[in-house]
């Protein structure tokens, strides 16, 4: 497990798992800017939403391991690994989602499997407003998926594009199911939690609509980055893994 750092800060945590998500518009974003952010991040979990084949090229050859689906609309997307995992599509109504389960076998830190969800919810003005309507058959979907009973004991992080602040019900859906990690980090920090979204390219960000959930994991840490070429920032999440659920 790499040790925790974000740019040159000095690992006082201890152990954690990095995961690190970023919407990368439609390909807009500089695809080997974006991969040696995520290399220097030290990131062991990549999540990306609007991933475009430049994209997932550059991505790849960094976190040789997970599941790149790139496209050219705003549809791709896909997980990124630094050590081997099989990640299966998330199927959810109109636009679908990837899920990881990270073994022990293959993580041995871990003392049971862990899982990481990506998703990347419709905005309510995609399709010249139409998008609200998509949306909520998605999320019923994604909100059946995470009610569903697991076989097995395991700790979930659920990230991405949410397009949804704490204000919406989308938001409001998921913050009722499982821990808002920023929120929590935030709070612990005497913060606020930070935003991830503006409308202009190298602008301020204005609203905080990409999230991480968690549950069975505590959250450590939780900053936001900026992604060159992109409208959203990078969310990264540290998450524990030596409170007792964990070796």
């Amino acid at each position: 497990m790499k040790a925790q750092r974000i740019e040159s800060e000095e690992n006082t945590l201890g152990t954690t798992l990095r995961i690190l998500s970023a919407n990368l518009l439609a390909g807009g974003a500089d695809p080997d800017a974006f991969a040696s952010l995520a290399a220097r991040l030290e990131a062991d979990v990549v999540a990306v939403q609007e991933l475009g084949p430049d994209q997932a090229d550059a991505l790849s050859a960094q976190f040789p391991h997970g599941f790149l689906d790139p496209r050219l609309d705003y549809d791709g997307g896909g997980i990124a690994l630094a050590r081997p995992a099989e990640v299966v599509t998330l199927p959810l109504a109109r636009r679908r989602g990837f899920r990881v389960t990270l073994d022990p076998d293959d993580w041995p830190e871990l003392a049971m499997p862990l899982e990481v969800w990506n998703v990347h919810v419709y905005s309510p003005l995609a399709f010249q407003g139409g998008g609200i309507f998509r949306r909520r058959p998605q999320f019923r979907d994604l909100a059946t998926a995470l009610d569903r009973p697991t076989a097995a004991p395991s700790g979930r992080v659920v990230v991405g594009d949410f397009n949804a602040t704490p204000l919406w019900p989308v938001y409001r859906g998921m913050a009722a199911r499982m821990e808002d990690a920023a929120r929590t980090v935030a709070h612990r920090e005497g913060r606020r939690p930070a935003r991830t979204w503006g409308p202009r390219l190298g602008g301020p960000a204005f609203l905080r609509i990409d999230h991480g959930f968690v549950a069975g994991v505590r959250p450590e840490r939780f900053q936001v980055v900026p992604i060159e070429g992109s409208d959203h920032r990078a969310v990264v999440l540290d998450v524990a893994i030596d409170d007792g659920r964990f070796r």
